[in-house]
């Protein structure tokens, strides 16, 4: 499985879901450097984890419900987000809508 690690999310968010919809799937890990130490995530956890299903959501077309989870997990007292993304190789129709919405969520 691939894994991506993240300090934060950036505005490439929805296209690296896509990449990896569209591919064999794989983690992406925000609050954890690109060593893959956990560096935790300084703020409301609980807001950023619905924000990115909102974001997976709203912003990809065709539904990707059932073909990703978002979990926060804890390491030494700090919290981060697995979002665990399933490959669908072979649905090559996934684009983004609504890329308005997504810029208008505060991720960092």
């Amino acid at each position: 499985n691939r894994n991506e690690f993240k300090v934060k999310l950036t505005d490439k968010f929805v296209n690296e879901v896509i990449a990896f919809l569209n591919s064999n799937g794989g983690n992406i890990f925000v609050g954890v450097n690109d060593k893959g130490k956990v560096i935790g995530y300084n703020g409301n956890i609980d807001l950023l984890q619905r924000n990115i299903k909102d974001i997976i959501k709203d912003n990809i077309a065709p539904s990707t419900l059932g073909l990703y989870d978002v979990v926060v997990l804890e390491e030494n007292n700090k919290k981060y987000i697995k979002i665990i993304i399933a490959g669908v190789e072979n649905l090559n129709v996934l684009v983004i809508v609504k890329l308005v919405n997504f810029m208008k969520v505060k991720i960092k």
